[in-house]
C-alpha cells in the first residue's frame, strides 16, 4: 500500500509543469515626448512562436470602443530579419521573422487620441497627459497568441520622474514588477495601470491591504469620507461572503472634466475595480457609495459566481449585483443609509423597468453590439435582475418562515463555485 502511494505521488510530481517552462514576457515602459505630446513607450521581449510568423492580438474594438489601432504609433522591431504588419481588420500585430528565431523586440508607443478635457466616455481610452496616466491594460499591453494562459510577466516603469506615482492592480510604488504564473485574461482584460500625481492611501482590513487612489481636488467629498466609506464596504463585503482571502486590491477614483453634471461609471477588475466620476459639487457621497458597493460585489457575483453566456446572463451577474448592493447598504447603514434606502432603489429599479421600451426584450436581445450601443437594452439586465432577485428573495422567505433567503442561496453558489475552482 506505501508503495502504491509512493508512486501516485511520484507520477502526480511527474505531471506537475515545469516552472522552467513558463514564457515570459518583458514590458519596458517609459514617458516620451513626441512633438509636444505625450505618450508611453513601450518595448517587449518575448519567445518567438515555432514557425516563422508571431501573432500578437491587440484589440481593435472593445467596451464600446472602436478604432483603438489607432492609439499606436511607431511599431517596429530591431529583431534581425523581422518585420511588423499591423492588421486592425483582424485585431492581430503580425512580426515575420526568420526560422529558428529564439526572441523578438516590439516596440510601440501608446498616446491619447480624446481631448485634453477628460469626460467618462473619454475615461474607456487611454488617458496619457504630461503629469499623470490613467489606462486598462488591455490598451497598453500585448501577449503573443501562442503564450499558455498562464505565463510570467515582468514589468520595468524606468524613467519616470521621482515623485510619478506607478500604481496598479498588481503592486503599488514598485518601479520593477514581477507577476508570476499570471492568467492572459485578468492581465490584458482585467487590469487597470495609473501613474503620476494620484494619492494613495492605504486601508487595512483583516490583515490584507486596500490601496485608494484618487487625483485632483473632489467639490463633493472629501478622500477622507471616500476612505471611510471604502473601508466600511470591503470590510461588511467580505464578512457576508466570509471571504478575506486577497492580500491585496485596489480602488480607482479619476475624476472627470464635465461641469453641472452627476454621473460616474465603474468596472470590475482582477483584485480591483476602477471608477471615474464628473468632479463637480452635484456629485453627492451617495452616488459613490452606491458605485463602490455595486464594483466591489462583482468580486464574488460574476467572478467567483460565473455566468456561462456574457451578456444573455447579464440579468444575473448585473441585476443579482444591483439587488445585493440595495441591500447591502441598507442592512449595514453604509454613509447613515437605512431600509429607507433600499425600498427607494427598488421602487426605481421598478419604475424604470416598467416605463422601459424594451422591457418585453428576451435576453437574448441583450447582445454585445445592442449592450453597448442602445441604453435602454444596456440598464435592462439591472432592472430586471434586481426585480427578479427580490422577487426570489421574499418567496424563499415566504416559503420557509424566514429560515431560508436569497443570502443562503447565493452563498451556496460562492461554495460550489469555488469548490469547482479548486479541483481544475
Amino acid at each position: 500500500m506505501l508503495r502504491l502511494l509512493l508512486g501516485l505521488l511520484v507520477c502526480a510530481a511527474c505531471s506537475l509543469p515545469d516552472k522552467t517552462d513558463t514564457p515570459e514576457i518583458l514590458y519596458t515602459i517609459r514617458p516620451v515626448m513626441v512633438d509636444t505630446v505625450p505618450m508611453l513607450d513601450f518595448e517587449l521581449q518575448f519567445a518567438a512562436a515555432q514557425d516563422t510568423v508571431t501573432i500578437l492580438p491587440y484589440y481593435q474594438e472593445r467596451w464600446g470602443e472602436e478604432g483603438l489601432f489607432g492609439l499606436l504609433r511607431d511599431v517596429t522591431t530591431d529583431t534581425p530579419g523581422a518585420n511588423v504588419r499591423l492588421l486592425p481588420e483582424q485585431e492581430q500585430i503580425r512580426i515575420a521573422h526568420p526560422e529558428g528565431t529564439a526572441e523578438l523586440h516590439l516596440h510601440y508607443r501608446i498616446r491619447q487620441d480624446t481631448p485634453d478635457e477628460i469626460t467618462l466616455n473619454g475615461s474607456y481610452r487611454p488617458i496619457v497627459q504630461p503629469t499623470y496616466f490613467y489606462s486598462f491594460g488591455h490598451h497598453l499591453f500585448t501577449v503573443p497568441k501562442h503564450y499558455p494562459t498562464w505565463f510570467d510577466v515582468r514589468l520595468e516603469w524606468v524613467d519616470f520622474p521621482e515623485d510619478y506615482v506607478i500604481h496598479n492592480n498588481y503592486g503599488s510604488k514598485q518601479r520593477s514588477q514581477y507577476i508570476a504564473d499570471t492568467r492572459r485574461e485578468e492581465f490584458v482584460q482585467e487590469s487597470v495601470f495609473v501613474g503620476g500625481d494620484f494619492r494613495l492611501y492605504d486601508i487595512d482590513i483583516e490583515g490584507n491591504r486596500i490601496v485608494y487612489a484618487t487625483r485632483s481636488e473632489w467639490e463633493a467629498f472629501s478622500d477622507t469620507a471616500i476612505v471611510d466609506v471604502l473601508r466600511h464596504t470591503i470590510q461588511v463585503q467580505r464578512d457576508f461572503w466570509s471571504d478575506h482571502s486577497q492580500p491585496y486590491f485596489t480602488v480607482v477614483l479619476l475624476p472627470t472634466d464635465e461641469p453641472y453634471q452627476a454621473s460616474k461609471v465603474g468596472t470590475a477588475l482582477h483584485q480591483a475595480f476602477a471608477t471615474a466620476a464628473t468632479n463637480t459639487p452635484y456629485l453627492a457621497l451617495d452616488d459613490m457609495v452606491d458605485l463602490f458597493n455595486h464594483e466591489l460585489m462583482h468580486n464574488w457575483i460574476g467572478t467567483v459566481i460565473k455566468k456561462d453566456n456574457e451578456e444573455e446572463q447579464y440579468w444575473f451577474a448585473e441585476g443579482f449585483t444591483e439587488y445585493y448592493t440595495f441591500k447591502n447598504i441598507a442592512r449595514n447603514g453604509i454613509n447613515g443609509l437605512d431600509t429607507a434606502h433600499f425600498i427607494s432603489e427598488m421602487n426605481e429599479a421598478l419604475r424604470v423597468l416598467y416605463l422601459s421600451p424594451e422591457r418585453e426584450a428576451p435576453n437574448s436581445a441583450i447582445t454585445r453590439e445592442a449592450f453597448w450601443n442602445n441604453y435602454d437594452i444596456e440598464r435592462l439586465p439591472y432592472q430586471r435582475g434586481a426585480v427578479f432577485a427580490f422577487y426570489l428573495d421574499m418567496a424563499l422567505h415566504r416559503a420557509t418562515d424566514g429560515e431560508v433567503t436569497l443570502d443562503d442561496v447565493m452563498q451556496q453558489f460562492k461554495d460550489e463555485s469555488l469548490a469547482d475552482t479548486s479541483l481544475t
